[in-house]
């Protein structure tokens, strides 16, 4: 049996005091009490407690502790993470040396102390003073009543680490002999070259080989022996991949990939001879998955792997030793952590989706295995959140499970305090909720109740812990995007956590961008229904809202990621007609508007916000008392230079084109925003737009609204006659022949009847462009006709009767459908009638 190893010490530490042992040496002198308050009502003088016990050596007995508080101490170990331990005063004051260093090891989980913990001022600090009397450790109680005393406690080194560390000396032993060998026969094979010739070289086509290269081929010949021999020798073939995996983590350049291409094949070799090497050569296994790993850390090295056909094996490995996780952590962690790295690469990925790892992986991550092996959980999140990168994976994750496994320890998932744990279990679940049926599955296994909880436990935590605070709200965004998972956000209560967020970060934006791109994205999903809507307003997110725009108003510059989507917010609140006026008494108009005004090529720079801005636009400017807000606010010039500066948005973007033009007739039904648009150039801006548009490529829903638009300007006087001067009519003519005219006729004939509305200019030009012959090739299309577009043909029809009677005559085939037309209900009787009459 190995003797105890001494452990390394702590850093700044003396290495005397991380290793020394209650050897007999003259103790340290105590720390001084600290003074602590006196409880109310104590006796000024508390008598002592005779019933102490004395300490070994007959020492007299020790002065007891305050009462009222408790003993805290930090315990810190290399390679494991702190400790923090609290002391009752009477248990402390009876505890001996013994029952202290017990405690010890029991925080430890059971490893034994190597010797005396070292006395820290904090973590990493200097070294005042060792554990390792009766008075220093009642010295160390005391002060720890004050303030948290820092132990930095030596550990007896585990079985595994023993005999690392021995194969560790075993190399570095052998490395030592090998170079000396080395360094001696180079001496005398340049010795002898320089007796033979001095200006000896070699020889022309022949390449010198370096000691480097040698060492290489040496090892890749070792390894390249039968894996049956391999494996009946371990401590042999151990010895090789312990000289692999040190050559692999040495600084110079372009060793890893040089080892890479000369051991990949022997490796996998290695690694296929058994499926039950982890747990019948567990030492070994554990050396050949720490060598893949460290050969692995190139994007080339990771190809060759999968190539070299190492994804086959590694999963057999898996599947075949399913208790692995519980006789050999330490192997079952290496393992994951070989396939977490070669995941990396797309090609891996899939054929470990294909192999079947995915469910061995979620039955692997029991309940308890966070608590018992932490940095095992951790490795197994980063493997699922490597795999789940292809689709397929995603599906193999969602049937094993996966979403329940998860879920069950969003409990213990603390951002603040245990943040090596939560952030790659929320990178996980992210991963996973790409796919719609795994978003699913984490709503179904409660997942949304637990990131609500989290979040209304944290609301800080955009200032404390910016990056954490990515990953909650990253999660609660692909969770959102779900409508079934909006329900039970709304059921958890998310509403009022999210809005008090947004109420104490207003500078979310500028502090954290991405939690602020996170935030209103999840704001824009979960206000996407009418309990969203109503539940969000009614909780007071205006004013915060409104806030961000008025503070922020470069955001679509700086950040065009952040800023569509508070605007597609508002558009979702506005969709609500009780909401449109309110909005406009915050004052979200002028905001907005101010945008339009500053980056009018906004929709050519920035498309993704300028068409959710537009959309905000729209729903608020159909309020009617929203109409004067918009012109205070200077919308009209706004429009008009956006229009100006895009002519063929209605090409390119049709959909931000349409709320433009959506907005634009909106306005225009108040009369003195449709003569303000009017001498503004809008009415030759839209026939322009409406003339340069590809008629068989743009939607017909987009020209749809352009037309409602020209018809609500044309309804002004003076708007009238500039349409028809801006060349209006013959793209107007030409629209009755469009193949998806049923979607708009009813728009297109309102908007030519008013045209021809007592001017007589622009009768002229509709009669110059053909206007009747287009209506008779309309006919066929009337045979059923609908109530609105029957009504608007009759107008045009009057309206040309009126321009001239001997219309009459080419229009007499319209007679029958008028006649027609009579019997329909919404239908304007008396129009009818006079038509008819005009047309006899």
């Amino acid at each position: 049996m190995l003797p105890p190893l001494a452990t390394q010490p702590a850093p700044n530490e003396p290495p005397s005091a991380a290793n020394h042992v209650d050897d007999g040496a003259v103790p340290l002198e105590p720390l001084p009490p600290l003074v602590t308050q006196p409880a109310l009502n104590a006796p000024a003088d508390p008598v002592p407690n005779s019933t102490t016990d004395a300490v070994d050596g007959g020492a007299a007995p020790l002065d007891p502790l305050p009462p009222l508080a408790m003993c805290t101490l930090r315990l810190e170990a290399i390679g494991l993470p702190p400790r923090t331990v609290e002391v009752a005063p009477v248990e402390a004051e009876a505890m001996r040396l013994e029952e202290f260093m017990g405690l010890l090891a029991v925080q430890f989980e059971g490893r034994s102390v190597a010797g005396a913990p070292a006395i820290g001022a904090s973590s990493g600090g200097p070294v005042t003073g060792l554990v390792d009397s009766p008075e220093s450790l009642h010295a160390v109680l005391r002060a720890s009543l004050a303030q948290p005393v820092v132990l930095q406690v030596p550990l007896q080194p585990t079985k595994a680490e023993r005999a690392r560390l021995k194969r560790q000396q075993k190399r570095k032993q052998k490395q030592q002999e090998e170079g000396q060998w080395r360094q001696e026969a180079d001496g005398l094979e340049e010795a002898a070259a320089v007796a033979a010739s001095p200006t000896a070289s070699t020889p022309a086509g022949q390449t010198a080989s370096s000691p480097l290269d040698d060492q290489i081929g040496l090892l890749a010949k070792r390894l390249g022996a039968s894996p049956t021999y391999l494996l009946a020798h371990p401590d042999t073939t151990e010895d090789v991949l312990s000289e692999i995996d040190s050559l692999a983590h040495d600084d110079r350049p372009g060793l890893v990939p040089l080892l890479g291409r000369a051991l990949v094949g022997p490796l996998v070799r290695l690694l296929a001879a058994r499926s039950d090497l982890p747990t019948s050569s567990p030492a070994l296994a554990e050396e050949l998955f720490a060598t893949i790993f460290a050969l692995s850390v190139t994007p080339d090295n990771r190809a060759a792997f999968g190539r070299a056909g190492a994804v086959a094996p590694l999963a057999q490995l898996l599947i075949a030793n399913p208790n692995l996780a519980s006789t050999h952590p330490e192997a079952a962690e290496d393992l994951v952590l070989v396939i977490a790295n070669l995941s990396f690469d797309p090609e891996n990925r899939v054929a470990f989706g294909r192999a079947g790892v995915a469910a061995p992986l979620v039955r692997m991550f029991t309940f308890n295995l966070p608590i018992a092996h932490p940095t095992f959980a951790e490795k197994i999140l980063m493997t699922i959140d490597n795999l789940a990168a292809d689709p397929e994976n995603r599906l193999a994750f969602e049937r094993a499970g996966v979403a329940n496994r998860l879920v069950r320890q969003l409990d213990c998932a603390d951002l603040v305090t245990n943040p090596d744990f939560a952030v790659p279990l929320l990178d996980a679940i992210c991963s996973l909720a790409v796919s719609k049926e795994c978003r699913s599955s984490f709503g179904r296994a409660g997942a949304t109740y637990w990131l609500v909880k989290m979040l209304a436990a944290s609301p800080d935590l955009p200032r404390t812990h910016p990056e954490q605070a990515v990953k909650l709200h990253s999660a609660i965004t692909m969770l959102a995007d779900d409508p079934q998972n909006q329900a039970l956000f709304h059921r958890d209560g998310i509403v009022a956590p999210f809005v008090r967020l947004l109420c104490d970060h207003p500078d979310l934006p500028a502090r954290c961008p991405a939690v602020a791109q996170c935030y209103f994205l999840t704001l824009t999903l979960l206000t996407s229904g009418p309990e969203g809507q109503n539940a969000f307003w009614d909780a007071g997110i205006v004013p915060p809202l409104v806030r961000v725009l008025t503070d922020y108003p470069d955001l679509v510059t700086t950040s065009p990621d952040v800023a569509q989507w508070p605007y597609h917010a508002i558009g979702n609140l506005a969709a609500v007609d009780e909401h449109r006026e309110a909005f406009a008494r915050a004052g979200v108009v002028t905001p907005l508007v101010r945008l339009l005004d500053l980056h009018p090529d906004m929709p050519q720079t920035h498309p993704a916000p300028a068409k959710k801005i537009f959309m905000a636009l729209a729903h608020l400017a159909t309020h009617p008392g929203n109409h004067v807000a918009f012109a205070r606010a200077g919308a009209v010039p706004a429009l008009a230079k956006v229009l100006a500066t895009n002519p063929n948005l209605l090409n390119t973007q049709p959909c931000t084109a349409r709320m433009v033009i959506v907005t634009i007739g909106d306005l225009a039904t108040d009369p003195a925003n449709c003569s303000a648009l009017g001498r503004a150039g809008v009415v030759l801006l839209l026939v322009r737009m409406l003339v340069h548009s590809d008629m068989t490529t743009t939607p017909p829903v987009e020209l749809g609204q352009l037309i409602v638009a020209i018809a609500n300007l044309a309804d002004d006087p003076e708007n009238k006659p500039a349409f028809g001067r801006a060349g209006v009519s013959a793209p107007l003519v030409s629209l009755l022949g469009h193949p998806n005219l049923p979607v708009f006729s009813g728009n297109l004939l309102r908007a030519i009847a008013i045209l021809l509305t007592e001017s007589a200019d622009n009768y002229d030009l509709f009669m110059r462009d053909g206007i009747i012959p287009a209506l008779l090739r309309l006919l066929p299309t009337l045979a059923t006709p609908i109530p609105a577009v029957a009504e608007q043909f009759t107008r045009v029809v009057i309206m040309l009767l009126r321009g001239d009677p001997k219309n009459r005559v080419p229009l007499a085939s319209v007679r029958p459908y008028l006649q027609r037309f009579r019997k329909l209900r919404g239908v304007d009787f008396e129009l009818v009638e006079a038509t008819l009459a005009m047309l006899a």
